[in-house]
């Protein structure tokens, strides 16, 4: 499984190795979900969500388009 930090630790299970903001590494399936619990992960590149969650799936349960939403939001200013 591949995950994406969200906020910087120090990875007590890999000599306290410091993991910042953006790093994306393999681990096992087990430690991903103990690290997403944690709050310290997110799932990244993940081909079932890249599929599933599309832009069109998300405005169809009502969702704002993102980028919609900034280009309001920003360029109007």
């Amino acid at each position: 499984m591949k995950i994406k930090v969200i906020q910087p630790f120090n990875d007590k299970e890999n000599d306290l190795a410091f993991r910042d903001i953006g790093t994306v590494l393999e681990v096992t399936e087990q430690r991903g979900q103990f690290l997403i619990r944690k709050d310290y992960w997110r799932i990244s590149d993940s081909h079932i969500l890249y599929k599933t969650l599309t832009n069109k799936y998300l405005a169809s349960v009502g969702y704002d388009d993102i980028l919609q939403r900034y280009k309001v939001l920003h360029l109007n200013y």
